[in-house]
């Protein structure tokens, strides 16, 4: 990862996704949060996806996209954009999935207010106690699920703990969540903005 200069980097893979592609990018480009940057990695889709993406996002200095040879798996995809990654923060960003324009404004405030290494919201609008949390069995008593989506994690912690994606295991995501609560100093759990997951 490169030194920070924006305050969210938002990861995304895609691969054979072009009926989504549109949504995801109008999603992305609405965020309100105004210093992000998108980076989404087509992992070699070869049904135009990533010419639509290259197309839409022409002009927007917020995108970065990045192309694999060949299908290497969202876990390769996801570590190659951690690379580039600028941002102070990182969140992920499934191309089916829904999120509100201040999703990433809302997880960013809250993680500044709080000085803590991770956001972890709410998806589909199922609540929880609002809290901060650094107590090891605490922070893995809350972990409701490994997913990557409804989280915001901070760089530093990724970076001084060398979390990667287990390229070609199935579930990587969710060992890098699991690692994440882990290594983290402390973790704030909200309920607001929502993450809309596909369920599908």
């Amino acid at each position: 990862m490169t030194q920070s200069l924006v305050s969210v980097t938002v990861i995304t893979p895609i691969y054979n996704r072009k009926k989504y592609a549109a949504g995801m990018v109008k999603m992305l480009q609405a965020q309100t949060l105004a210093n992000i940057e998108f980076i989404v990695v087509d992992d070699g889709s070869n049904d135009g996806t990533f010419e639509f993406l290259q197309k839409t996002t022409m002009g927007d200095k917020r995108f970065i996209l990045l192309r694999n040879d060949g299908n290497l798996g969202p876990s390769a995809a996801r570590n190659k954009a951690l690379r580039q990654a600028r941002g102070k923060y990182v969140g992920f960003f499934d191309c089916d999935d829904k999120i509100p324009a201040d999703y990433f404004a809302g997880l960013y405030e809250q993680a500044e207010n709080n000085g803590v290494d991770i956001v972890y919201t709410v998806y589909n609008d199922v609540r929880q106690p609002e809290k901060t949390i650094s107590g090891l069995s605490e922070k893995i008593a809350s972990l409701r699920n490994g997913a990557l989506w409804d989280k915001l994690y901070k760089t530093s912690l990724i970076t001084k703990n060398n979390l990667t994606f287990a390229e070609g295991l199935y579930c990587a995501d969710n060992i890098f969540a699991v690692l994440a609560f882990y290594y983290a100093d402390s973790v704030r759990l909200v309920n607001q903005p929502v993450y809309q997951y596909a369920l599908h």
